[in-house]
């Protein structure tokens, strides 16, 4: 049953449908919470713009288990040369370094996610 939701997910990205791939991948978080192994699997062979919502899953059930250090390392593989990570992952990362003790790396990245809150504020209200 398991197997059959990832293909169809899989299924769905191949045919670029990206949000119902994303929502397909949530089922299976939702009915597998602790199989981080489907998940792992998963997030290898989709396409980056719904890689990120698996490594989002996947960081946030390895955040739950206290796996803060294998979350942060799935979130900063995830990012592809050359872009910025989504904020959503930059937040779980900066998390991750608070609960690893790496106080330094969570205040940069802390003023970072502040900086970027303010300039979408600004354009959206300027714009």
């Amino acid at each position: 049953m398991q197997r059959t939701r990832i293909y169809r997910a899989r299924l769905l990205a191949d045919s670029q449908d990206y949000q119902k791939a994303a929502a397909a991948y949530e089922q299976v978080y939702q009915l597998c919470r602790e199989n981080v192994d489907a998940l792992k699997a998963a997030a290898k062979s989709i396409p980056d713009r719904v890689k990120a919502s698996v490594v989002d899953l996947l960081g946030g059930i390895l955040m739950e288990i206290k796996a803060h250090d294998r979350a942060l390392r799935y979130i900063e593989q995830s990012q592809v040369v050359g872009e910025e990570l989504p904020l959503n992952l930059k937040v779980k990362a900066g998390i991750c370094h608070v609960h690893l003790g790496n106080m330094e790396m969570a205040q940069v990245r802390k003023l970072v996610i502040i900086l970027k809150i303010i300039f979408i504020l600004y354009i959206t209200f300027e714009g």
